[in-house]
């Protein structure tokens, strides 16, 4: 599963302000990603696999 951590590092390499993560992964705003960067929540398999296809979907994309 992802820690709070890596999913932090995972927004700030791809540049992304908490409200943009918030967007791109589907939530109304940025309380859920503070909480799953905090820790306060466990971050669900489902993220976690959407960050991998994010990943995969923008490697065209990367430098």
């Amino acid at each position: 599963m992802m820690t709070p951590e890596t999913f932090k590092r995972w927004r700030k390499r791809h540049g992304m302000t908490q409200e943009q993560c918030a967007t791109e992964l589907g939530f109304k705003d940025r309380r859920q990603i503070i909480n799953y960067e905090k820790g306060d929540i466990e971050i669900p398999r489902y993220v976690w696999l959407a960050t991998l296809g994010y990943d995969s979907l923008n490697k065209s994309k990367e430098p």
